[in-house]
């Protein structure tokens, strides 16, 4: 797959809001939580977290596509502090970057297409404005 010569991206994002529950491991315990997808890629994706969740860290997420729950697996590439204004004052929240790993054709093909008609739903929106 070509790459992107501005983004360096193999794949087209999208911004989105998806709600979004993961899994990993800390400490040889399961960990568990909700967040929310910010934008979604073939190789990966965003979410806004509660937590701090180290780089390298196997993570699963699952969420729901226009056409039926998926469970996704991946590992966490970067995690940034970030503050929303609606957030001022109370916790913390902080970007995951995930990288998808070993999605088969089928995970990464439903990905793909639900991406594309996000951009697709995102383009009409702004022609009727």
């Amino acid at each position: 797959m070509a790459e992107d010569k501005k983004t360096g991206r193999k794949f087209i994002r999208v911004d989105t809001r998806l709600e979004a529950f993961y899994k990993y491991v800390r400490l040889n315990k399961e960990e568990t939580g909700k967040g929310s997808i910010v934008d979604l890629s073939g190789g990966g994706l965003r979410m806004v977290v509660d937590e701090r969740i180290k780089e390298k860290t196997p993570i699963m997420i699952a969420t729901n596509f226009t056409d039926g729950p998926i469970e996704i697996k991946g590992v966490i590439v970067s995690n940034d502090l970030v503050w929303y204004v609606e957030d001022y004052g109370k916790k913390p929240r902080w970007t995951a970057g995930v990288c998808f790993e070993k999605l088969t054709a089928q995970e990464r093909s439903r990905i793909i297409n639900f991406v594309h008609r996000l951009s697709a739903d995102i383009r009409e929106a702004k022609l009727k404005k």
